[in-house]
């Protein structure tokens, strides 16, 4: 495959060349999930102007090469801009790509007005944190090209954004520092929530982590980690939308492997065994009682469910902490309404 995508990329240098193009800076993008793009930015000799080169190498077939060819010019003064950007940053450091995915960027300078001992930058799908200088030019480019290319450029710099509470974005934590998503002050206000203990419980079901954090009021923070796909997702109830200080301190206790489980619940009428319904998942998590119902996790929220409906039980404890905490909640909430088992 890459040999196809080199062979396609050598017919369209040569017939660049014929058209006295010059080449400053090209990218190759062979992402073979979803796209195969060759951009480069070149200085035309006949006419003097600069122009912006893009072709879609998956769907150029090896007849009349020249019509998937596509132009635009570009501004010197943005010309300029994108080699000030290379200029400042040319002296960079080696990278070694450990992403897990079937792609591969190979992106080269041909800037030689400038000092730089970096000439080549290479990498699979994501531009690395040591290189992000190069979304920076990249933009410049992107935007002399057709908004439908665009997402391309979102794929490349996907590492490089900060994401967005409760959207889905990929992390890798051998090379990047969670700390980043996070300004200084809500690092030091979520430590110190952590070393209070503000967090009441905290516990993993399959590949989400819960957790109730508790500060004038309860936060239900919800943490999803597909180590597969290096996929994460965060959530917090205290309606900020950023990542607050309820999120830094429960990946704080993810670190040091805390673990403090909740209370469980299952419906009465279920003719399963106890264990059964715990070892089927058939049960809510539960960090206790408000006024007459149980508060259980749905989704990435408190729900609350009663206690009682027409004077019956609709739920039982399944699992209860050592003190039987819920238990003794529960009995006092029943004797406060005077409630009697039917016989």
């Amino acid at each position: 495959m890459y040999d196809e995508i080199k062979e396609k990329k050598l017919k369209i240098d040569k017939i660049l060349k014929k058209k006295k193009h010059m080449c400053l800076f090209d990218l190759t993008f062979n992402d073979q999930d979803q796209f195969k793009l060759y951009v480069r930015l070149d200085y035309v000799k006949t006419s003097n102007v600069f122009k912006v080169v893009w072709v879609n190498l998956g769907q150029m077939t090896s007849k009349k090469t020249e019509d998937w060819i596509n132009y635009n010019l570009i501004y010197p003064n943005e010309v300029e801009r994108f080699k000030e950007i290379i200029a400042k940053n040319g002296i960079s450091e080696d990278y070694v790509d450990r992403d897990k995915v079937n792609a591969k960027c190979v992106i080269n300078s041909y800037i030689t007005d400038y000092e730089y001992n970096k000439k080549t930058f290479e990498f699979k799908r994501y531009i690395p944190k040591c290189w992000e200088f190069l979304a920076d030019a990249l933009y410049i480019l992107f935007e002399a090209m057709p908004k439908y290319l665009h997402v391309e450029f979102q794929i490349l710099i996907e590492k490089l954004i900060k994401p967005q509470e409760n959207t889905i974005f990929v992390f890798d934590e051998e090379t990047q520092n969670i700390d980043d998503l996070f300004d200084e002050k809500t690092i030091a206000t979520g430590l110190a929530l952590h070393k209070v203990g503000a967090i009441s419980f905290i516990e993993k079901q399959d590949n989400v982590t819960y957790a109730t954090i508790k500060v004038i009021e309860n936060h239900l923070v919800s943490i999803y980690d597909l180590k597969d796909t290096k996929e994460k997702q965060f959530s917090c109830t205290c309606g900020k939308h950023i990542f607050c200080e309820h999120i830094y301190a429960v990946l704080t206790a993810i670190k040091n492997n805390e673990e403090k489980k909740f209370f469980k619940i299952a419906k009465v009428d279920s003719d399963k065994p106890l264990l059964d319904n715990i070892s089927n998942f058939e049960y809510f998590l539960c960090p206790g009682i408000f006024q007459g119902n149980f508060v259980v996790i749905l989704g990435d929220n408190f729900q609350l469910l009663p206690i009682l409906v027409d004077n019956k039980l609709q739920y039982k404890i399944v699992e209860d902490d050592k003190d039987k905490n819920l238990e003794h909640a529960l009995t006092t909430y029943l004797e406060s309404v005077n409630y009697k088992e039917d016989k």
